[in-house]
């Protein structure tokens, strides 16, 4: 309606009057935005609260990282331990017990010090031996692998007792046993019941040194197996 017709009758928002009692229509009311208080109707599109900054889903993002790195760690070594166990229980040549620098030192006839043992990889561990003092010259490395790798080895070993001037030529010491000895280094290998077994007596820094064969066959049989 255009004008009042009665007592009581109100004018509405769009300028139209109506009958006493809410019958005109009630403004849409939105939640307060800014410069507006709560209840007020004001134009354009209902308030949308700001969006959450970036930074919010940033904290479990990197949580879920960290337990799959550290999952992932843990999964690898217990793969790593569990393949190497199994791989050396087939192929042997991770059992090796490193003689003392005393036993090696007797059967050398000069003193060494040690064992270092290096780490056991899946299919190989050895044992290292250096000069005792500075005025020692003897380094003694034993090394034990699979005996899957037998041939290719001993064949790799005889070739380079070929070029360092040796004879290569067998030896009664388990099977395929190998030994020679050149200026710098003498060596002998073998095969045992579990692994194939390479010692090597070299001279520190390539120093020459006198023929230590029977040496390094002694040490051979002390630790084949």
């Amino acid at each position: 309606m255009s004008a009042p017709q009665g007592p009581g009758w109100q004018q509405g928002p769009d300028g139209r009057w109506y009958p006493p009692g809410p019958q005109y229509p009630t403004p849409p009311q939105y939640p307060p935005g800014p410069g507006y208080p709560v209840g007020q109707q004001y134009p354009g599109q209902p308030y949308a609260p700001p969006p959450k900054s970036s930074r919010n889903w940033l904290i479990p993002v990197l949580v879920i990282v960290g337990v799959i790195v550290v999952s992932g760690a843990a999964f690898a070594w217990w793969v790593a331990t569990k393949v190497g166990d199994a791989v050396s229980n087939v192929t042997g040549g991770t059992n090796l017990t490193c003689p003392t620098g005393a036993e090696i030192s007797q059967l050398l006839g000069a003193n060494v010090k040690g064992p270092t043992a290096a780490p056991e990889f899946f299919v190989a561990a050895a044992c290292y031996y250096e000069p005792a003092t500075s005025s020692d010259v003897y380094e003694v490395i034993i090394v034990s692998g699979s005996k899957l790798i037998a041939d290719d080895e001993i064949a790799s070993m005889k070739s380079e007792g070929l070029s360092a001037g040796g004879s290569p030529h067998s030896i009664s010491v388990g099977e395929k046993g190998l030994a020679w000895a050149a200026k710098t280094k003498s060596s002998a290998m073998a095969v045992g019941d579990k692994a194939l077994v390479g010692v090597e007596v070299q001279g520190k820094n390539s120093a020459e040194i006198p023929n230590q064969e029977a040496a390094a066959v002694a040490i051979l049989e002390k630790v084949i197996h």
